[in-house]
């Protein structure tokens, strides 16, 4: 849960009070900035409370046009176009799917072994 209450406070500053408050690292991609015209110093208006910091920093953030994603252990404020670029691999169980499950009186056949 997270308080950000500031006015007309450098998006910088902002960074710097969350990176206090909830002991994490948080980088801003300037160079991304730049193409959008903003900077460290673009200054920051929101009064919000009692929501998660993944809500706190989307609404700060989405009011900039600006987005974050998490790259080497790293909280990056950074452009939706540098964002997107930046894939993710995961892998998921898909073993149920392939093996096509088998009705009672389709035992025997192909994809389970009978019953004893």
């Amino acid at each position: 849960e997270t308080t950000i209450e500031v006015q007309d406070v450098s998006l910088l500053d902002v960074v710097s009070l969350l990176e206090q408050r909830h002991g994490i690292e948080i980088e801003i991609d300037l160079k991304a900035l730049e193409t959008i015209a903003l900077t460290a110093d673009t200054p920051v208006t929101k009064q919000l409370s009692g929501i998660s910091l993944r809500s706190g920093l989307t609404l700060v953030l989405r009011d900039l046009g600006l987005t974050y994603c998490i790259e080497n252990e790293v909280l990056q404020i950074t452009t939706p176009d540098v964002a997107e670029t930046s894939l993710t691999t995961r892998v998921y169980p898909v073993k149920d799917l392939l093996v096509k499950p088998l009705l009672p009186e389709q035992e025997g056949s192909w994809g389970a072994a009978p019953r004893r």
